[in-house]
C-alpha cells in the first residue's frame, strides 16, 4: 500500500498493483461504469430503431458504438486491476417514447461525463487519466449529439 499527495481521507490509502496506483474503491467504480456502458448500449440500440430518419439514427449509432468501445476499455482495465476481465452480461432496458428517451440519454451522458471526470481526478497513473479523459470527452460528445436531436424534435 502506498499513498500520494492528495489522498482523499474518505477513500483511505491508495493501492499499488500491476504498476498502477489507485484508490481501493476504483475497482467498484470501474465495475459500475462498465455496467452503465452496457445499459447505454442496449438503450441506444432500441432508441436507434425508433429514430425517424437515417441522420438521427446515425447520431445514435455513433454513441452506441462508442459505448461498446467504452465497455471493452473498462473491462480490460478491470482485468488489469483484478486479474479477471469482465464479460458482457445481458441487460434489460425500457425505452420510453423517442423524445423522452432522447432527454433521458442526454441526462445519462452528462452524468457519465461527470463520473469519468471524478474518476480521472482520483488516479495518478497517466494511462488511466488518459483513458478516463477519453471516456469523459466521448460522453460530452454524445450529450452534444443528443442535445441536437432534442432541438430537432422541438
Amino acid at each position: 500500500m502506498v499513498s500520494w499527495p492528495g489522498d482523499d481521507p474518505r477513500h483511505g490509502p491508495a493501492y499499488h498493483y500491476s504498476g498502477m496506483t489507485f484508490r481501493p474503491d476504483l475497482i467498484e467504480e470501474v465495475h459500475r461504469a462498465s455496467r452503465g456502458e452496457l445499459e447505454a448500449a442496449a438503450f441506444y440500440e432500441q432508441l436507434a430503431a425508433m429514430a425517424p430518419n437515417e441522420w438521427e439514427r446515425s447520431q445514435i449509432m455513433h454513441a452506441l458504438e462508442d459505448e461498446r468501445t467504452h465497455f471493452r476499455l473498462l473491462s480490460a482495465l478491470y482485468g488489469r486491476l483484478t486479474g479477471t476481465p469482465l464479460a458482457p452480461t445481458p441487460v434489460q432496458v425500457q425505452v420510453p417514447d423517442y423524445r423522452t428517451a432522447l432527454r433521458q440519454a442526454l441526462d445519462d451522458e452528462l452524468e457519465a461525463a461527470e463520473m469519468y471526470r471524478q474518476m480521472r481526478a482520483s488516479v495518478m497513473e497517466r494511462s488511466l487519466r488518459d483513458m478516463f479523459f477519453r471516456l469523459q470527452t466521448d460522453e460530452m460528445e454524445h450529450a452534444s449529439r443528443f442535445a441536437a436531436l432534442i432541438g430537432i424534435q422541438g
